[in-house]
């Protein structure tokens, strides 16, 4: 397909009512051929919509649960070096309370349970009550436990490795136990095992609600548009707070299968 047509294809992409979106995308199949392109405006500032500049395939944006399969890597590279197992139970790494007072699952649940999502521990983004909260305080911080709750109250979807489900609780849970194993917070552990050696300059887990620099704008829509560019980090914290590029994600898969 011609340049022309593939950009049409992202104009036409894009929701309509909101005058300041933008999308990028690139493709890339190793070996054969890669395209990159972008329509619509990226932003900057802390005002949503302020100040606007046309979008570039280079443009950073939040990658959403893509920062599952970086978590992922981090937990196989913890057991390559021994430090754990995925066939663990978790209780051999939460604090009892959580496990007993919260979590509350009718069998152990196992590190390779969160990682799959057949753990049956709800997901915190089904929590109505949360996620009200969260729309109408995006700037407030929530801590892992705040996660968990949200996700667990709900009670139980099913036994663990009885089924499979969809939860963001699952890797909240893993960065927990990244940092309980590795000592090291989340956000530098990630850094210094997978953004630092895989050369990915333009990756971060952001500490503040704004991105630095130009980002693409960040929205959901749950029946209306909701702009959620600007949005405390610990909010989506293990499941879907990093921010990257196109070009870093596609090298970051790239090295991870080289890697494997």
């Amino acid at each position: 397909a011609s340049d022309v047509y593939k950009r049409q294809i992202l104009d036409d992409a894009l929701p309509v009512g909101i005058s300041n979106s933008g999308v990028v995308m690139s493709v890339h199949v190793p070996g054969q051929w890669s395209w990159s392109g972008s329509s619509g405006y990226a932003l900057s500032g802390m005002t949503p919509g302020v100040s606007e500049s046309m979008a570039t395939p280079d443009t950073k944006f939040r990658v959403g649960s893509i920062t599952k399969t970086i978590v992922a890597t981090c937990i196989m590279l913890l057991e390559e070096e021994g430090a754990l197992s995925t066939e663990d139970p978790i209780d051999n790494y939460l604090r009892p309370s959580l496990i007993n007072d919260t979590i509350m699952s009718s069998a152990p649940v196992k590190i390779r349970h969160l990682l799959n999502h057949t753990s049956g521990i709800a997901n915190s983004a089904d929590n109505m009550g949360c996620q009200e909260d969260v729309l109408n305080n995006p700037l407030s911080y929530y801590s892992y436990e705040d996660a968990v709750y949200c996700g667990a109250s709900q009670g139980e979807m099913y036994p663990p490795e009885f089924a499979w489900g969809y939860s963001n609780t699952n890797y909240s849970l893993l960065a927990m136990i990244i940092e309980e194993v590795s000592g090291e917070s989340y956000s530098d552990y990630v850094n210094a095992h997978i953004l630092q050696p895989f050369g990915l300059q333009n990756t971060e887990i952001p500490l503040q609600a704004e991105i630095t620099g130009e980002y693409m704008g960040c929205y959901w829509n749950i029946g209306s548009w909701i702009d959620l560019s600007i949005i405390h980090p610990s909010i989506y914290r293990g499941w879907a707070d990093i921010v990257s590029t196109s070009f870093d994600l596609n090298l970051f898969y790239y090295l991870s299968l080289i890697h494997i």
